[in-house]
């Protein structure tokens, strides 16, 4: 196992919506908060579940309702220098979401701020997130795994991290995290990704129809269906493109995940890998190892379908 350097990442895009743009900025991995932000003018997000907290920037409870599962942690988020860029960047009433999956903001084709400034800023803020959740404490419910998984980490030349809980590095000689994430309000489980050498960069997002989908209110994209008998009925399939998402998941994706999936319970696959859920996180870090070998098969399959494709000059 070999560690890899900081964990920043952070994937920022836009993408057209009906009469305007969604630009979104992606954290990876995601928090363990139960978090959302939202203009107070606005409705809870559909997911919404969490409990209502102030955060020490009074501007920011003027401007924006803020939830998390625990108060704490999610005041922790949210000092005063980050409100303050927030609020710099954003104005009061923005259409603004942020969730544990990252920011997303949309705007009409009249908005006066031109686009790239505002994908600057998105992506800003995004990093800044990404930055802050450094001083965020373990999950409660996971405290207990702290110091086993750290150790782990120094132990295998592996990074760990609080806010999830995780650690990642090579892995039986692939890019892997693996990361609590939140399942419901006070719920946490596993998640394990193995990445792809590279990013597809297609907003490709696979999952089980039974999955709840965050990633629906933040970022925009189209439904890609297969006429397959056997995926269909088991998967929701959403790409920018829906022709580049078909091109990708041949027969043989299709199979390997329908398979999977009736294995393990959880599959999903994203522009950066190939990723299973558990619905514990275990004590014992190692049983990461039996995970990515079940991912190992579909991860290469892909990442060979997109170095054909882009050698082809059809993928992007």
């Amino acid at each position: 196992m070999q560690g890899r350097g900081a964990n920043a990442r952070v994937g920022v895009g836009a993408q057209r919506v009906d009469r305007g743009w969604r630009v979104y900025g992606r954290l990876r991995p995601p928090l363990d908060l139960g978090l959302f932000l939202y203009p107070r003018e606005s409705s809870p997000p559909g997911s919404s579940s969490g409990r209502r907290f102030r955060a020490a920037h009074a501007g920011l409870n003027m401007a924006y309702f803020l939830e998390a599962d625990d108060p704490a942690r999610g005041w922790a988020l949210f000092p005063v220098p980050v409100g303050t860029e927030l609020l710099r960047r954003f104005e009061a009433g923005s259409n603004l979401l942020i969730s544990d999956q990252g920011v997303s903001v949309q705007v009409s084709d009249h908005d006066h701020r031109p686009l790239a400034s505002l994908v600057e800023a998105v992506a800003e803020l995004t990093a800044v997130l990404n930055q802050q959740r450094r001083y965020l404490p373990v999950a409660a419910p996971l405290a207990s795994h702290y110091d086993a998984w750290t150790r782990y980490a120094a132990h295998n030349g592996l990074r760990a991290i609080a806010a999830p809980l995780g650690l990642w590095g090579t892995i039986a000689g692939a890019d892997v995290e693996a990361y609590s994430i939140r399942l419901g309000q006070g719920r946490l489980g596993l998640e394990v990704l193995l990445r792809f050498h590279e990013p597809l960069d297609i907003a490709l997002d696979v999952r089980p129809k039974r999955a709840l989908d965050q990633l629906i209110e933040l970022f925009g994209s189209e439904e890609v269906t297969f006429d397959d008998p056997r995926f269909d009925p088991l998967f929701v399939c959403r790409a920018a493109d829906a022709h580049q998402g078909q091109r990708l998941l041949d027969q043989q994706s299709r199979d390997l995940l329908a398979s999977m999936l009736e294995r393990s319970g959880s599959v999903s696959v994203s522009d950066d890998g190939v990723a299973v859920q558990k619905p514990t996180v275990p004590t014992d870090p190692s049983a990461v190892l039996s995970i990515v070998d079940e991912i190992v098969q579909l991860a290469h399959h892909l990442d060979a379908r997109r170095r054909a494709a882009l050698s082809a000059g059809v993928y992007r």
